[in-house]
């Protein structure tokens, strides 16, 4: 099996399950499956899933389910478990695969460089009275340091461990046995925030790639990252600081790990003993603060080309406007 694509679901909308799905059994050219994942789901809708899968004579997939709600982490967990494919691409309801070879595109770059992870562009929209809206795009602020050739891969650890410059969960794919001890590690720490599992790998010496082409349409405001929902940013800051004890504990061989390290130990000193402290000892620190305060000024758009969406969402392209914002 080339790849399974793992839909993580938490009481969804079945009608956004059903887009998603859309966008999946579409895809030429390879050799995939479907597993669906439930994080407990109170109101149960593999009954609907079922029937989906039956009138659209499509039969490779799972479910699974997790008898009570416990988190992202574990319920993507409890799918990989459940994988067959060489790599695994996670996918949420409301969120769409670009377009119908995507998939195949996917596989070839990976497979090619024999990538333990790998992640492209994702075009952030929304649908609303027959609107569509494309917004800017989000992380990583500096896309830039993954393309240099050649791969520098101190200057992407410290993009990625030194300043926060994470990348969108919805473009990752990861080779399968490597995302399952990954997901080890974040199991019982980490509840949430199953994308940072991307900090792991660059402590742990691994190239992340980029592939520079359009893979997800990702639902803005549908995720955890552009909910801008106070609770949820608490939920991930505790994320945050079991990341930081899994880091600590496993990669202090790490330079980027220990500098890393250190700036977190002098953040409770504040004012200018903290400032002058952070430029002294990581002016890029600095340099990324800046960088995505004018990234966060300005707008940023992928080209994209919207009749795939339209297609699965069964909507007449004619009748739908577009605009970025």
């Amino acid at each position: 099996m080339d790849i399974t694509v793992l839909v993580a679901q938490f009481n969804p909308d079945i009608q956004k399950v059903i887009y998603t799905l859309n966008s999946i059994i579409n895809q030429k050219d390879i050799e995939f499956e479907i597993v669906i994942c439930d994080d407990g789901s109170t109101k149960d809708c593999f009954e609907n899933i079922e029937k989906y899968f039956t009138e659209k004579k499509f039969y490779n997939y799972r479910l699974v389910k997790l008898e009570e709600n416990r988190g992202t982490v574990i319920n993507i967990l409890n799918g990989v478990s459940n994988a067959s494919g060489k790599y695994i691409k996670v996918i949420s309801p409301g969120d769409f695969l670009y377009n119908n070879h995507i998939l195949r595109e996917i596989f070839d770059y990976v497979n090619k460089r024999a990538a333990k992870i790998a992640f492209g562009n994702v075009v952030p929209f929304s649908y609303k009275d027959k609107q569509i809206l494309q917004y800017s795009n989000t992380k990583p602020y500096n896309i830039k340091v993954f393309d240099k050739q050649p791969y520098n891969l101190s200057k992407v650890q410290t993009s990625i461990l030194l300043c926060w410059n994470g990348i969108v969960g919805a473009g990752i794919v990861y080779e399968k046995e490597y995302m399952y001890r990954l997901l080890h590690m974040l199991d019982g720490r980490v509840i949430y925030a199953e994308d940072f599992m991307t900090y792991i790998a660059a402590a742990d010496n691994h190239n992340i790639y980029h592939m520079n082409k359009n893979v997800v349409w990702y639902e803005y405001g549908g995720g955890i990252s552009t909910s801008k929902n106070r609770k949820w940013e608490l939920l991930i800051d505790k994320d945050r600081e079991k990341l930081y004890e899994i880091l600590y504990k496993n990669y202090l061989d790490n330079k980027v790990v220990m500098k890393s390290k250190k700036l977190k130990e002098i953040s409770g000193k504040g004012g200018l003993i903290k400032f002058f402290w952070l430029l002294l000892k990581c002016p890029s620190k600095y340099y990324y603060f800046i960088y995505e305060i004018i990234w966060s000024k300005r707008k940023h758009y992928v080209e994209a080309e919207y009749n795939y969406l339209t297609e699965i969402m069964g909507i007449d392209r004619k009748e739908v406007s577009i605009r970025k914002v």
